[in-house]
């Protein structure tokens, strides 16, 4: 099996590479078959090796390559080879933040072999119910108004939105527009400081 998880947005896609590496953990808890490789430098008979030698503890092996789309030989071997990766009970699981684009070769072979979810950066209404899972998530609330000042304040950063949620939850479980004017920084702001510095 092959799965992509691919797009602008590393913080969704990162997570969504913790889940299924923790579903993984769970089901295979000797955890000897969870491998890392870095794309830009594996080479196919490497990836092969990983993927198709068979494990000693009867487990499903878990093969994690970050950034193979910058590895362009690495790419058509599997365009061309890479079919017994998609055949295997193992699982490689692609992670890439590159732009990739609709025509790319491997991006198709992957649609059809394999499953691919792309993470495209967040705006508007996704982004709104985006904040409001996070903060119930962190059993906390976010008044209207307060929501519309954080996305200001932050915009589609999820990397930065966490952290400020996590600190606006710490701060009161019910996130107020007034607690946001009071500790967030607003990215605007830091703009005008740079544009002054420049």
């Amino acid at each position: 099996m092959i799965i992509l998880l691919y797009g602008e947005d590393t913080y969704r896609a990162k997570r969504k590479m913790k889940e299924v590496m923790d579903e993984h953990k769970e089901k295979h808890k000797s955890g000897l078959n969870l491998r890392y490789l870095e794309g830009k430098t594996t080479s196919f008979d490497d990836l092969k090796n990983e993927m198709l030698a068979n494990s000693m503890f009867k487990e499903k092996k878990l093969i994690v390559v970050s950034d193979l789309f910058s590895n362009s030989k690495l790419k058509e071997e599997i365009i061309e080879r890479g079919k017994a990766f998609a055949d295997s009970d193992n699982v490689l699981l692609l992670i890439d933040s590159s732009k990739i684009t609709v025509k790319d070769k491997l991006l198709s072979f992957l649609e059809k072999e394999g499953k691919v979810q792309e993470f495209e950066p967040l705006s508007g209404v996704k982004l709104n119910n985006w904040i409001k899972e996070e903060v119930k998530r962190l059993n906390g609330s976010i008044e209207e108004s307060a929501l519309d000042k954080l996305v200001e304040y932050v915009g589609g950063d999820l990397w930065q939105m966490e952290n400020e949620i996590s600190k606006l939850i710490n701060y009161s479980s019910t996130i107020k527009e007034k607690d946001i004017e009071a500790m967030v920084k607003p990215k605007h702001e830091t703009n005008v400081f740079d544009t002054i510095d420049a």
